[in-house]
């Protein structure tokens, strides 16, 4: 059975948190690596940013969330990695929690250098 696209305009809520649907997003999701100590999803290239989320299994069974948002090439490679105190109860929301604070820092530095 086909899955059915997204509404942009919906959200989802895990405990507190709120996460946009995001284009990107679905891609993610559906191509993340096996079931590890750290779960690391498909990267997203976002023009010249790459974000890639990773969830971590703490010592306490719950999810820790980061992502790292690269730019750049060979000696001029910057990565900016973020690293999330607010635990999760699955790997999935973790990720989901990197990627949309990832894209939104992409999305908010690329409308700063269009002002």
């Amino acid at each position: 059975m086909p899955r059915a696209e997204p509404d942009p305009t919906e959200t989802v809520s895990t405990r507190s948190l709120q996460v946009a649907f995001h284009p990107e997003l679905d891609a993610v999701m559906s191509n993340r690596g096996p079931h590890l100590m750290n779960n690391i999803y498909k990267n997203v290239e976002v023009g010249k940013y790459l974000v890639s989320p990773l969830s971590k299994l703490a010592d306490n069974g719950q999810y820790l969330a980061s992502v790292s948002i690269r730019s750049g090439r060979g000696s001029a490679t910057h990565d900016r990695v973020l690293r999330f105190a607010q635990p999760f109860t699955c790997p999935d929301a973790a990720a989901a929690y990197a990627t949309s604070q990832g894209l939104a820092w992409v999305d908010e530095r690329r409308r700063a250098l269009l002002n």
